[in-house]
């Protein structure tokens, strides 16, 4: 009976916060795998999906120089 009442209880917490907030779709969960990639911006990014998340936020136009950090970093990416 205990559990009963506080499931009822939490189904109506959960009901009274109201709807889920937007979730930002250039938010990834990407993975800490170092496989870095040169953006034709002087870039070095970790990966492609931490690429393309940075680019996406910043709302940049960036594409892949060449796989491997840039020669000369400007700026390195998380």
């Amino acid at each position: 009976m205990k559990l009963f009442i506080l499931t009822v209880v939490l189904l109506f917490i959960a009901g009274s916060l109201g709807a889920p907030a937007e979730v930002d779709p250039c938010l990834r969960a990407c993975q800490m795998i170092w496989r870095p990639l040169c953006g034709d911006n002087g870039v070095t990014y970790a990966n492609e999906c931490t690429m393309e998340s940075l680019i996406c936020m910043q709302k940049l136009e960036v594409n892949v120089a060449h796989d491997g950090a840039c020669d000369t970093m400007l700026t390195t990416a998380p």
